[in-house]
């Protein structure tokens, strides 16, 4: 997966090339034509971003100016939601290295931080930051989720569109939920 900042008349790779010019045939040459325009950064795979959004209100302080990705993805880095930091021109901010969290996978329980590498090199790369992760199936507790689409609504509170499952979720700011019982009351006689 890649993340792209389109311009005219450049050539992003699909079908001969994939990653920073790593060829789909070695037979064949990969992607030398001079306008050939490498990705901004590199994502790990099949995350499967369906949408991309600039949060501009406040009402979620720490998402304000961030570029989110719903990531639908599949297996090992899917069904989350990300925030990158953005530089003044709207480019998420690069790096020389990047992890991610990778979920348990034949039986394991724990997920697991992975250094982000790719076939030909990252090269630099945007570190993300996990918004809503470990949306993976719970069996008895939930369904694995996973993001295809995502508004702000006028309260700043954000609408993600959630496909495994035909949900709308509401992510905004209150109090935390506690499972609580409540006191019993005594009345006077």
């Amino acid at each position: 997966e890649e993340l792209n900042i389109i311009k005219p008349g450049k050539f992003y790779g699909w079908p001969l090339c994939y990653n920073r010019r790593a060829s789909v045939d070695d037979s064949k040459p990969g992607c030398n034509q001079s306008n050939y325009e490498e990705p901004w950064s590199l994502l790990p795979a099949h995350t499967g971003p369906l949408d991309a959004l600039y949060y501009t209100h406040t009402k979620l302080p720490s998402l304000t100016n961030k570029l989110l990705l719903g990531w639908h993805g599949y297996k090992i880095v899917g069904h989350r939601l990300v925030a990158f930091d953005v530089d003044e021109q709207g480019r998420p901010k690069l790096g020389d290295s990047a992890h991610y969290w990778s979920d348990p996978l034949n039986g394991a329980t724990d997920f697991s931080s992975q250094h982000f590498s790719a076939k030909a090199g990252t090269g630099p790369v945007a570190q993300h930051q996990e918004i809503i992760s470990r949306w993976n199936e719970v069996n008895g507790l939930r369904p694995k989720g996973a993001p295809a689409g995502m508004s702000i609504m006028n309260d700043g509170s954000l609408l993600i569109v959630d496909d495994k499952n035909a949900a709308l979720l509401r992510l905004s700011n209150g109090i935390p939920y506690k499972d609580e019982k409540p006191a019993l009351s005594q009345t006077a006689t």
